[in-house]
């Protein structure tokens, strides 16, 4: 927080609002909107009121924990419950572990062929008590399931948003370690594979879309044209119907090339896990991660998938 005399910089702004957007999104799309107005239209004087606006919308609106990728949800539908469209609800996680309990429950066991082996005294149904959490991290240990936020000190903490955070920060770990490393060419070891992951995906994806220029998971997709670059790639290898000879998608916005790109994809078998207006910068999104920003890992996400589909 700013000091008295302090003057208020671009960063100060930039994290007061992803604070704002944390709390305003399960409020409704208008209220991130409404800051977006303010944020461009108040001079940096105004950020003491904008800080009080902030903290009025958090108490009106109660606490939220932190947004749960769409593309992570969508994942785990695809991994337990691919025909349940609800699955596991827009309120996961909700940093409640009595209420997000049944998912990791449900994820672990499907991806490690075994269920949490929770001790004597404490069950799946009472997922606060002590003993359930050793009992998660262990079975997340024996399985070689390792993140820095894997320890028992971590996840005792008391706060939602922190456990919301942490829930995320494993469902990601998973992904990385039972998707992402699929991408790896067979005959590697499980470990090699989950730590060259993303290396191997950027590579192929390189590759797919040449000769345009693949630098990252965010900034090279924004536009939209890596991704029709993809789609024809995927198109003609898997021989399937391809509408790119009628679309003209240089007419096209960035965010109706997304739409329709995700939109043929869907078509051949890769659920939609990305919101257009987000990937082209239209709609704000959360950044707050330390290595790569959610939708960062929202497209390595479904640049997985459509490999792990389409290629394999």
């Amino acid at each position: 927080m700013p000091a008295a005399n302090y003057v208020p910089d671009a960063e100060d702004y930039r994290d007061l609002y992803d604070k704002y957007c944390t709390v305003a999104k399960r409020g409704g799309e208008e209220l991130a909107l409404m800051f977006i107005g303010d944020l461009d239209g108040l001079p940096k004087g105004d950020y003491d009121a904008l800080k009080t606006r902030y903290e009025q919308l958090k108490d009106d609106l109660g606490f939220c924990p932190p947004p749960f990728p769409t593309a992570f949800a969508v994942w785990m539908r695809m991994v337990v419950a691919p025909d349940d469209l609800q699955y596991p609800g827009e309120n996961f996680p909700s940093g409640d572990l009595e209420q997000d309990w049944p998912h990791l429950h449900a994820v672990l066991k499907k991806l490690t062929g075994l269920g949490i082996s929770v001790p004597e005294g404490s069950s799946p149904e009472e997922p606060l008590h002590l003993g359930t959490i050793k009992a998660l991290l262990e079975h997340c240990d024996k399985h070689q399931i390792s993140s820095k936020d894997l320890a028992l000190d971590v996840w005792v903490e008391e706060d939602e948003g922190h456990r919301a955070k942490l829930i995320s920060s494993l469902v990601w770990t998973l992904i990385c370690k039972f998707e992402v490393s699929e991408v790896v060419e067979p005959g590697q070891p499980a470990h090699v594979r989950e730590l060259m992951g993303r290396d191997a995906l950027k590579l192929w994806a390189s590759g797919a879309v040449y000769p345009h220029v693949i630098d990252n998971f965010l900034d090279s997709w924004r536009d939209g044209t890596a991704f029709v670059a993809l789609l024809e790639f995927c198109q003609t290898r898997c021989q399937a119907d391809s509408m790119a000879s009628w679309i003209d998608y240089n007419a096209m916005s960035p965010t109706e090339k997304l739409q329709a790109v995700f939109g043929q994809f869907e078509d051949m078998g890769v659920p939609r896990m990305l919101d257009a207006k987000c990937v082209c910068g239209e709609r704000p999104c959360i950044t707050y991660e330390e290595d790569l920003p959610w939708l960062g890992r929202a497209i390595v996400v479904y640049l997985s998938t459509i490999h792990n589909k389409l290629m394999t």
